[in-house]
């Protein structure tokens, strides 16, 4: 593995975070798995689509994002019975709240999405 940490396109470019266009995480388990991005080169203009390998916080390789031994484990079971709580409280999901759920989405406004950044701002 090269010293140099920055992300490259197939022409050798070097990306930059104004080339970016999509970010996201590939779970498994709600464990980060992979980093997901999606650039356009500032050189040869192609979009692409790389995916990063990262450690269960998110950090982007084995240098970064170092845990203490054991303290990933114990979260990890509080996350399991977190969740085993919630699914006994709520059931599982069926179909029709998925459908309900995607139909709200659709009909939100931009006046919600301001109404709910002011909620979450301290």
């Amino acid at each position: 593995m090269s010293a140099d940490p920055s992300i490259r396109c197939r022409c050798g470019a070097e990306i930059l975070p104004g080339h970016v266009l999509q970010k996201g995480f590939v779970t498994i388990g709600h464990i980060p798995v992979f980093v997901y991005l999606q650039y356009r080169c500032g050189v040869c203009r192609t979009r692409n689509a790389i995916l990063l390998a990262c450690d269960e916080t998110g950090a982007i390789g084995a240098s970064r994002g170092e845990r203490e031994a054991g303290t990933y484990a114990v979260e990890s079971r509080q996350a399991e019975n977190e969740r085993a709580y919630l699914a006994a409280r709520y059931g599982r999901i069926r179909p029709e709240e998925v459908e309900a759920f995607t139909w709200a989405l659709g009909r939100l406004t931009s006046e919600d999405f301001a109404r709910l950044r002011r909620s979450l701002t301290p």
